[in-house]
């Protein structure tokens, strides 16, 4: 056993359990990390779990385009947003009540589909 202050958290294997493909998603470096894990780490690898399965993604930046395309649809987004927030709660009710009828969904989502379907078409 190391000493206090001499082992560093993370460069050690715990136990003789090899490195199987079920679970090399669950290691860092060879290093069993957890059953479950989230997160980035060391902005090498991005740790995902998702409906009862681990993944493991090399880590990325996401680009983020500037294109006149999609400055227009952010430009309309934006504009949608005002608009939703700028409602009476009178004029909510509609969006409301077909709200309930989508699992998940609230007032604002369908009024942002309404809103950028009439823009879109």
């Amino acid at each position: 056993m190391a000493k206090f202050g001499t082992f560093k958290f993370g460069t050690q294997k715990f136990g003789t359990r090899e490195i199987t493909p079920f679970n090399q998603n669950m290691c860092y470096d060879g290093i069993p990390v957890g059953l479950i894990v989230r997160r980035q780490i060391n902005k090498e690898y991005i740790y995902r779990y998702c409906k009862g399965h681990q993944f493991k993604y090399n880590y990325f930046v996401p680009t983020n385009p500037q294109t006149v395309p999609q400055q227009a649809w952010r430009a309309k987004y934006t504009a949608g947003n005002t608009a939703a927030l700028a409602l009476s709660p009178a004029e909510r009710e509609p969006y409301i009540k077909r709200a309930k009828k989508k699992k998940g969904w609230n007032w604002h989502n369908v009024f942002m589909s309404d809103y950028l379907w009439a823009q879109s078409h």
